[in-house]
């Protein structure tokens, strides 16, 4: 018995732990990594083999001064990058416009794409170089003083800005800004109060999103708040509890709005196509703009209750029912419900007149709560299809995940099982919306056909990476028209399989500058015509059509057969091939890393084609 406890304490344990790090894709990880501060990113680099150069492919930077290294440093750090996607900088007053200019021209000739800057309340100006720069289409100012646009500038390809907590030289240089950004799509302005503007006016017709948060403690003399004008407005958010002013055109193509104004102004235009309202005030407040928005399908009330008894809060029953509640409206949805006469009277209009209704639901903090919910059980309603959810809502874990990891995470499955994830939680409910990478798998079983995948795709505003797994059955008209689509959506990353068939590029494609991923796999490639030119491609991945891993030949057919190649920039170098006869490199002068693993009938020439690398087998 001793002998047999001896044998086994001495057994090894054979279940080795598994590094479950190392089942993420890269492609997730750098997206983590990219939440972190550089030197934090450097610091992975310690971690493992697999961190070992990982971090080097991160493409977002993040400077927050004091810094362990000097800025210098750091400038030299960005000069030592290939890309450099996203700058992020928050810096002292001691930094000038000497320090800052030269670091933005660097990340600009590295492809930056996203560039925030927080000053610490300090006068800035915006770099030349970032004028009639086409591929920057985020830019974030915080916390600074924006010296006055100079005239005949233009931010070409800005779609996104953000205007956090910025003083201007005056009111007419708020619009001035916004003039000069032809593409912009969504804004966020949040003003505080070292904000000088006393009437910012938003009038940009290409606006697509809008978010505004304007919570002051106190509020100034005079006339203050925002007027928007922005006709092409699908979404638009507010959190404003101290204009005194507010002058919103009409947004005939607004689809999604949450209002949270206090004390609430009338908004003074129509919502004639908005299908979600989420609304922050008391119900003879918002009862009124139900009237504007006639075909509202979803309503969301966050209930305000005042601290004093309010003639302004009584509740009078409209002298017509809202077209909404009486064609349009499915789910309602009321937050802070206490139970009151006016509240009681309201929910009860609302369930009684919406005839098309098919969930309500009510939570309430008060201590009463179980018997005011109870009431709302014996109420008429006007659907008889109509649910009542008086239970509270479970927290959602997953909310401290900022939305851009979940965008990213949610980029790696088939748009099916995307739009499938809406059915998770209140949050994942709009979220796939954002999603901008597609994947259609048209192998069996897909519930989609082509023509249906491409008609999702119409729908959708912007389709950045498209990737397809195709069969035979799938026409060439079918497979243009939905890349065609992609392509007026800013398609860069295109991605096709088609199990061995002939395929032809669309001819969009050709001379598109926003294309700049793409990847073939197991097709035949019909030649390209003459004078064409794919201008903005960076990535080219060649797969079972020409392929650098070339390993999977049993047999070598007869004649010459190999690669040739002159590359005289290239950088990094990894060729496994125990299948060719023939290699020829011509000079790689800037080549810093390689491996190679080649079983080759003929040894590579000369001593000048040869190239260093860190693996050989010849």
């Amino acid at each position: 018995m001793r002998n047999q406890i001896r044998r086994r304490g001495t057994r090894r344990n054979p279940i080795r732990r598994r590094d479950t790090v190392s089942e993420i894709p890269d492609e997730l990880l750098l997206t983590i990594l990219s939440f972190l501060p550089s030197k934090d990113v450097v610091a992975t680099s310690a971690i493992s083999k697999r961190w070992k150069s990982l971090w080097k492919e991160v493409t977002t930077f993040r400077y927050d001064d004091p810094y362990p290294l000097p800025f210098n440093m750091f400038a030299l750090f960005i000069r030592s990058r290939s890309t450099v996607g996203i700058l992020q900088l928050k810096l002292s007053p001691g930094f000038s416009r000497t320090d800052i200019n030269p670091l933005v021209n660097d990340a600009v000739a590295r492809s930056l794409r996203e560039l925030r800057i927080e000053m610490l309340y300090i006068s800035f100006e915006l770099p030349q170089c970032l004028y009639f720069y086409q591929q920057l289409e985020t830019l974030i100012l915080q916390k600074l003083s924006l010296v006055d646009i100079p005239s005949n500038v233009s931010l070409i390809g800005v779609k996104k800005l953000h205007i956090l907590s910025v003083r201007f030289l005056s009111d007419e240089s708020v619009i001035k800004l916004l003039s000069i950004c032809p593409l912009l799509e969504d804004l966020v302005v949040r003003r505080s109060l070292y904000t000088n503007v006393m009437i910012f006016t938003i009038d940009v017709p290409t606006l697509k999103n809008l978010y505004i948060y304007n919570s002051w403690k106190s509020r100034p003399e005079g006339v203050h708040g925002f007027v928007v004008n922005a006709p092409s407005l699908r979404c638009f958010y507010i959190k404003d509890s101290f204009s005194n002013y507010l002058r919103f055109g009409n947004m005939p193509e607004l689809v999604k709005a949450s209002v949270n104004i206090s004390p609430y102004l009338p908004l003074a235009t129509s919502f004639l196509f908005l299908d979600q309202l989420e609304l922050y005030s008391c119900p003879s407040q918002w009862c009124n703009l139900l009237k504007d928005a006639p075909i509202l399908r979803v309503l969301k009330l966050y209930q305000k209750h005042s601290q004093s008894n309010d003639v302004t809060d009584s509740w009078n029953q409209p002298i017509s029912v809202p077209e909404c509640l009486m064609s349009h409206l499915e789910i309602f949805e009321w937050r802070h419900y206490n139970g009151t006469d006016q509240e009681r009277e309201a929910a009860k209009y609302i369930l009684g007149n919406a005839s098309c209704l098919k969930k309500a639901s009510f939570y309430s903090k008060s201590a009463r709560k179980h018997d005011i919910l109870k009431e709302l059980e014996s109420v008429e309603r006007g659907s008889k299809t109509c649910m009542l959810n008086r239970r509270s809502p479970r927290g959602d874990k997953i909310s401290e995940f900022p939305d851009e990891l979940l965008l990213k995470i949610l980029s790696f499955l088939p748009s099916k099982d995307v739009v499938a994830t809406s059915a998770i939680s209140k949050r994942w409910k709009s979220l796939w919306k954002e999603v901008n990478t597609f994947r259609y798998d048209a192998t069996p079983p897909y519930p989609l056909t082509c023509q249906m995948f491409d008609l999702f795709i119409r729908s959708r505003s912007n389709v950045e990476s498209l990737q397809l797994k195709l069969n035979p059955n799938n026409s060439t008209q079918d497979i243009r028209d939905l890349v065609n689509d992609a392509a007026s959506r800013s398609l860069r990353e295109l991605r096709i399989e088609m199990v061995y068939k002939s395929f032809e590029f669309p001819q969009n494609l050709y001379l598109y500058p926003q294309l700049e991923t793409l990847i073939l796999e197991k097709l035949s490639l019909v030649d390209i015509p003459p004078n064409v030119s794919l201008i903005g491609l960076k990535k080219l991945n060649l797969l079972s059509c020409l392929s650098i891993d070339n390993t999977s030949g049993e047999s070598r057919p007869e004649g010459v057969h190999g690669f040739v190649i002159n590359a005289p920039s290239l950088r990094c170098f990894s060729i496994k091939d125990t299948f060719s006869n023939y290699v020829r490199f011509g000079d790689m002068p800037e080549l810093v890393k390689a491996s190679v693993n080649i079983i080759c009938d003929q040894p590579i020439p000369t001593a000048r084609e040869k190239v260093q690398s860190t693996s050989s087998k010849m």
